[in-house]
């Protein structure tokens, strides 16, 4: 089918192209095959998808067609669709995007949005920290929400530091600090009122039967600790005490399996922790704060 974009000898319209497309990633296994063909021809034609079906009789020139191809190949290899398209929304806030990072799934949303009540029922909280920001989701769509408070933004890679102020510029934040640290051998030596952080959490043999756009794609030290998924929450069970201020809280993402060991991690260290399931019912979000202070 792919050869038939190569070598058929007519004016590809923007309809033809949709319907072709939409069939070709099928076949492929490409999820989301009709949005993915829309979605690569907004990104060649500089348009809304609307526009699509305003001008589906519109031809695309040899160019266009050329560029269309070599997107369609790099998705076809697996790569994900929003490295391609370099944008990706995240809690209604659009971001940059590229292979520095993870691209922000939805469970994180999830997350933020716990973030979002706390700060709503808590005037105190002044200072966030975001442990392993990446692309800066969690921070920046924070941040756009709550210019008043200031947000600590923290990863051990330098280009994933760089992609996130990128992104704190294009979204116009002045109220986010990036630092480059490793939270497995450095602490922080500020106190925060909220820490938030989706940290690799997948496990050594987990990782090795992702999916191909996660295990090709993007950056292995973001989603997984080489162990058992399990060393980040056992470094936040040791420092969280040192760093939260009195009443200060944190909310962590976790894996679909990891709610008892993680209990048991923060139990054993004094503090009090709960669970936030997902749209599936699984328990993906904990939320706790240090029971002795």
């Amino acid at each position: 089918m792919y050869s038939e974009l190569e070598k058929r000898k007519k004016n590809w319209t923007v309809i033809d192209i949709i319907r072709w497309g939409t069939d070709y990633f099928k076949e492929k296994d490409i999820d989301s095959p009709r949005l993915t063909i829309e979605l690569l021809l907004c990104k060649i034609l500089e348009c809304e998808r609307i526009s699509l079906y305003t001008n589906f009789e519109k031809p695309l020139s040899d160019d266009e067609l050329f560029r269309l191809k070599g997107f369609i190949k790099r998705r076809i290899s697996r790569e994900p669709l929003q490295f391609i398209l370099g944008r990706t929304k995240f809690n209604d806030t659009e971001l940059i995007i590229n292979n520095s990072s993870i691209v922000p799934r939805p469970e994180t949303e999830l997350m933020v949005d716990y973030a979002i009540n706390i700060i709503k029922n808590n005037s105190s909280i002044k200072d966030i920290l975001d442990i392993g920001t990446g692309s800066g989701c969690i921070a920046i769509s924070l941040a756009r929400r709550y210019p008043d408070i200031n947000f600590h933004a923290i990863d051990i890679n330098i280009e994933a530091l760089k992609l996130a102020e990128k992104n704190a510029r294009y979204n116009g934040l002045k109220n986010i600090y990036f630092y480059q640290l490793d939270i497995l051998k450095m602490t922080p030596t500020k106190k925060f009122d909220l820490i938030i952080s989706n940290p690799p959490y997948v496990s050594q043999e987990e990782y090795k039967i992702l999916e191909p756009e996660v295990l090709y794609y993007e950056p292995q030290e973001a989603i997984t600790d080489n162990y058992d998924g399990l060393t980040f929450y056992r470094r936040f069970s040791e420092i969280f005490r040192e760093i939260l201020n009195h009443n200060g809280m944190f909310i962590l993402e976790i894996a679909y399996n990891q709610s008892d060991e993680v209990l048991h991690i923060f139990n054993q260290q004094g503090y009090q922790v709960n669970f936030v399931k997902d749209w599936n019912n699984i328990k993906r979000v904990v939320i706790g704060k240090y029971d002795k202070f």
